[in-house]
C-alpha cells in the first residue's frame, strides 16, 4: 500500500512545513502530522510542543541516546520555549513489561501533560504507552490486543534515532 501526504501550512513564525496525511488517500488515522526536515528537531522541537499545548513534557529515550548528546539540541529547544522538559532514561530494548511499568509510574509522579519518544523502537513504544495510559483508568494488562485501548491520550512527539521499526508511524507498541 502507498500512503500520500499533503503540505498543509507553516506555524506562526516557524520555518518548517508541516505535512498532512490526506484522509482520502490514505486509510493511516494513529498519527496526524509528519515533519521531515533536517534540524527540525533542535530547532522547532519547542514551537511544536507549544503547539499542542505542552508545558511539562516527558522525554522518553534510553542512556546512550543521552550519553551521545543526542538529546541536549531538543531539550534545548523545549527549555528556549518555555516546556519544562523531564527525562527518562530507563527503556531497554524489547522492554519487558515492568520496564514500562516503572516508566508509567514516573510520568504520573511527573504530572505530565506531553510525552515525547527519542530514540529507536522501543523508546518511542514505550512513550506511546505513556501518552495513552498517564491520564486512563485503564492498566497495561487491559490494552493488550487489538482494540482495546480506551479514551484519548496525552499529545504525543515522536522523533526517531534509527531506521528500519516505522514505530513513529504505527499505532501499536511491542
Amino acid at each position: 500500500n502507498r500512503v500520500f501526504f499533503e503540505i498543509e501550512s507553516h506555524f506562526p513564525n516557524a520555518d518548517f512545513k508541516m505535512i498532512r496525511r490526506n484522509p482520502q488517500l490514505s486509510s493511516l488515522d494513529h498519527f496526524k502530522t509528519i515533519i521531515n526536515e533536517l534540524g527540525c528537531c533542535h530547532r522547532q522541537l519547542g514551537t511544536i510542543a507549544k503547539s499542542l499545548a505542552i508545558t511539562r513534557v516527558l522525554v522518553v529515550t534510553d542512556a546512550g541516546i543521552v550519553q551521545s548528546g543526542m538529546i541536549e539540541p531538543a531539550l534545548a529547544s523545549l527549555t528556549a520555549m518555555g516546556v519544562v522538559s523531564v527525562v527518562y532514561t530507563d527503556v531497554v530494548a524489547d522492554p519487558p513489561e515492568i520496564v514500562v511499568e516503572r516508566a508509567l509510574t514516573f510520568a504520573r509522579e511527573q504530572q505530565i501533560d506531553g510525552v515525547i519518544g527519542l530514540g529507536g523502537g522501543s523508546s518511542m513504544d514505550v512513550a506511546k504507552v505513556i501518552a495513552l495510559l498517564t491520564k486512563s483508568c485503564q492498566s497495561l494488562q487491559e490494552v493488550y490486543g487489538v482494540g482495546n485501548a480506551k479514551g484519548t491520550r496525552l499529545p504525543l512527539i515522536q522523533i526517531p534515532t534509527t531506521a528500519g521499526t516505522g514505530s513513529e508511524v504505527t499505532p501499536i507498541s511491542i
